[in-house]
C-alpha cells in the first residue's frame, strides 16, 4: 500500500474503461469529451501544487488498485478508483479514509452511494447541506504535504 508512488499509473488505470472506442478520449456526462491528455496533465499539475492525490495497492510488487482524487482544505473529491485485484481499491480507500480521519477532514465526495462506502460510513446528504458543508470545509487549512505512509 503507497501513497502517491505510481500517481500517473494510477490515474491512467483508474480512466481505463473510459476511453472511447479510439482510446483517445473521456466521455463527460453527454457534454462532449475530453482528451485523456489533458486530463492527466492537469492532474500532474493538480499534484505538483499539494492538490491531486493517489492511493495504490500492490500484490506481489504489481498496481493492484487504488484510488485518486483532489483535495481541498478538508474536503477529498474522489474521482475515480480501479482494481486489477479483487478488492484492491477498497483497501485503499480503507487506507485513505484512515488517513483523512487522522487529519479532521470533514468530508470525502464519493460521488455515489454503494454498499462498501456505506459500510465505510457513507451517507447521502442533500444538494444544500452538501454545499454548506463544501463552503466551509474549503476554506479550512489543508493537512500537511506529506500523504506518504507513516513509517513504523
Amino acid at each position: 500500500l503507497t501513497f502517491e508512488n505510481n500517481v500517473v499509473s494510477t490515474w491512467s488505470a483508474g480512466n481505463d474503461g473510459r476511453d472511447d472506442p479510439n482510446g483517445d478520449a473521456l466521455t463527460t456526462s453527454g457534454q462532449g469529451n475530453i482528451p485523456i491528455a489533458i486530463m492527466v496533465a492537469a492532474y500532474e499539475r493538480l499534484h505538483g501544487i499539494g492538490r491531486a492525490h493517489s492511493v495504490e495497492t500492490y500484490c506481489d510488487g504489481e498496481l493492484a488498485g487504488g484510488l485518486y482524487g483532489v483535495s481541498i482544505g478538508r474536503t477529498f473529491f474522489g474521482e475515480s478508483m480501479f482494481h486489477e485485484v479483487s478488492d484492491a481499491s477498497k483497501i485503499a480507500l480503507w487506507a485513505l479514509a484512515e488517513r483523512l480521519t487522522q487529519w479532521n477532514f470533514d468530508l470525502v465526495d464519493c460521488q455515489m452511494t454503494t454498499p462498501h462506502l456505506a459500510s465505510l460510513g457513507a451517507t447521502e446528504i442533500s444538494r444544500d447541506v452538501f454545499l454548506d458543508r463544501i463552503r466551509e470545509s474549503v476554506a479550512k487549512d489543508p493537512p500537511p504535504d506529506n500523504w506518504s505512509l507513516p513509517e513504523n
